[in-house]
């Protein structure tokens, strides 16, 4: 006889409401809701073989007694990493997740562009950050300043300044920092990338992290933002297109990887993934204006 397996899924209300529809066409049933808990199974049939490992595999989680312990969060987080082509080899399931997220993601973008759904946590986490030196307090209260005054910080869609995330990656010995050769800033780099909406600024740091480096094992080191700064870009082209001098808006996350898991380059945005003694991470760097903000990442790393 199968051994019918329940799912226990430990979520957030807002990623379950997104997740919800997918689950109940794909014939699941909610049997028992506590915070954020939510016991469900299938309904239609039992979970097949393929299913239980797809799901195990995938998702990383424990198997025992008959239940299957899923924390959808970061499933989700982790579906999002998936290129479209590839998720669909994962089964129908995870590509409805998948699209229902990315919706989801869509309309919460286009609200926050409407200036009617505001950054309030992502403004609250900054307010909370207590600066490490006189660059971050003035940093701070700009960037606050900006969330004030703008409504589309979060998106490109302001050419003046929009946020970003960043990663300073340190290997577990705390010796070396992983960093890729930028194509447009022509020099060795810390990971990152544009916010575009999302105001969860640590998924965007590890979405990016995980795209430039190939990486898929990255543990988050720093409570909360490890770093912020506020990044003078020069006008340059990107993909064909003329972009305007503008101003980043960062915060930076620490992160350990092993630096034995092997890397690979993202040919669109990079042409070199290595790790590079944390002595050297200054004078590797072409850019005049980062070589202060390394300096004191790896000072804040012996504090």
């Amino acid at each position: 006889m199968k051994e019918e397996y329940k799912i226990i899924l430990n979520v957030e209300e807002e990623t379950f409401n997104i997740i919800k529809k997918p689950l109940i066409e794909e014939g699941y049933e909610i049997i028992a809701k506590e915070e954020k808990l939510i016991f469900i199974k299938k309904s239609k049939n039992n979970l097949t073989e393929e299913q239980i490992k797809r799901i195990i595999g995938m998702f990383k989680i424990r198997k025992a007694e008959g239940i299957l312990f899923v924390d959808i969060t970061s499933a989700v987080n982790y579906l999002l990493t998936i290129p479209e082509n590839e998720i669909k080899n994962n089964g129908r399931f995870s590509w409805m997740i998948r699209q229902a997220y990315t919706k989801a993601i869509m309309e919460k973008s286009t609200l926050q562009m409407k200036g009617e759904m505001p950054i309030m946590d992502l403004k609250s986490e900054i307010e909370k950050y207590i600066p490490y030196n006189e660059q971050e307090k003035c940093d701070k209260e700009l960037m606050l300043e900006y969330i004030d005054t703008f409504e589309d910080v979060l998106t490109r869609e302001n050419k003046l300044c929009h946020f970003t995330a960043s990663n300073w990656i340190v290997n577990k010995e705390r010796t070396k920092i992983l960093m890729i050769y930028h194509n447009i800033y022509e020099s060795w780099a810390w990971t990152g990338g544009h916010a575009d909406g999302d105001s969860n600024l640590l998924n965007v740091a590890l979405k990016e992290a995980r795209e430039e480096t190939g990486l898929k094992n990255l543990k988050v080191l720093s409570d909360g933002i490890f770093s912020l700064q506020i990044l003078t870009v020069d006008s340059h082209m990107k993909r064909g297109k003329f972009v305007s001098s503008h101003l980043h808006l960062d915060c930076c996350f620490l992160l350990e990887a092993d630096e034995n898991e092997s890397l690979k380059i993202n040919e669109h945005e990079n042409s070199g993934v290595k790790w590079i003694d944390i002595d050297k991470v200054i004078e590797i760097s072409n850019e005049k204006n980062m070589k202060p903000i390394y300096k004191k990442l790896n000072e804040k790393l012996k504090i």
